[in-house]
């Protein structure tokens, strides 16, 4: 599935709210993580339900913070950008509540497949190959 560009900086966004910061934690943090070659990896790779589960997502969560905030995410603060996802996670409507959920699950995905979390956890062999998306720029 092919992205617009503009909904790959969103994702972005939303993926490096939720994650750690670098010293947040004694794990590297998501400024090391190249998380646009995952957004392209995870979409070229993974099933179509599942793609346009977390597209739709990204962009609803977008267009909900526009339409709440009446500005976009991208000029907000990191911890505006997550009270936002907190208050979506407390909604009584079921799917608004999901979909920081599904938004997390995804920037998790693309974290943990970074090797230098591996080698802080202590994980060797296989588990602890970096991905492939990892280093398909450097291939370039």
């Amino acid at each position: 599935m092919r992205l617009f560009s503009f909904e790959i900086r969103w994702m972005e966004l939303w993926f490096r709210s939720i994650l750690p910061l670098e010293g947040d934690t004694y794990l590297p943090g998501a400024e090391s993580l190249p998380i646009d070659a995952f957004i392209r990896d995870f979409f070229s790779h993974t099933p179509v339900g599942s793609a346009i589960g977390v597209r739709l997502a990204s962009n609803l969560v977008t267009v909900l913070f526009f339409l709440r905030y009446g500005r976009r995410p991208f000029r907000q603060s990191r911890d505006v950008r997550n009270a936002w996802l907190q208050r979506l996670g407390d909604s009584r409507v079921y799917i608004l509540r999901e979909l920081p959920m599904l938004l997390k699950l995804t920037a998790f995905m693309a974290w943990d497949a970074q090797h230098s979390v591996h080698r802080a956890l202590g994980v060797t062999g296989d588990l602890g190959r970096p991905a492939v998306w990892l280093h398909k720029e450097e291939q370039a």
